[in-house]
């Protein structure tokens, strides 16, 4: 089990938030942050958190050249930060009420995956 998954968070629901995430107009606007998002939950989803560093979300989640050099391009710095700011945005508003909360903290790339805990401890 992942640190950052709960055990009582199925796949499932981390799925049906994610497209719920993803469905808002906010989301459908910025394709590149959405893509990362969607990447950044599907590779924790499927057991490979440890491996999102900058480069792998550059490369194998925004498609970019293999040649990309985080410490020279802070692209994918600028887009994590967009995402957190996004997701807390859509939380504060849209997705008050929605059981599961997808964060990213600040300094990584695997999202945090939980219940919403102001509505209870879960369905």
């Amino acid at each position: 089990m992942s640190s950052t998954q709960s055990p009582l968070v199925p796949a499932e629901d981390v799925k049906r938030q994610l497209q719920r995430i993803l469905d808002h107009p906010s989301f459908r606007q910025a394709n590149r942050i959405s893509q990362m998002l969607r990447f950044v939950v599907e590779e924790t989803l499927a057991g490979r958190g440890a491996e999102l560093k900058q480069y792998t979300v550059a490369v194998r989640g925004l498609g970019l050249p293999a040649q990309f050099d985080p410490q020279d391009n802070a692209l994918i710095r600028i887009h994590a930060r967009r995402l957190r700011q996004m997701l807390e945005h859509y939380y504060q508003e849209a997705g008050r009420a929605d059981p599961v909360r997808i964060t990213l903290d600040r300094g990584g790339y695997v999202p945090l995956l939980r219940w919403n805990t102001t509505l209870g401890d879960g369905p």
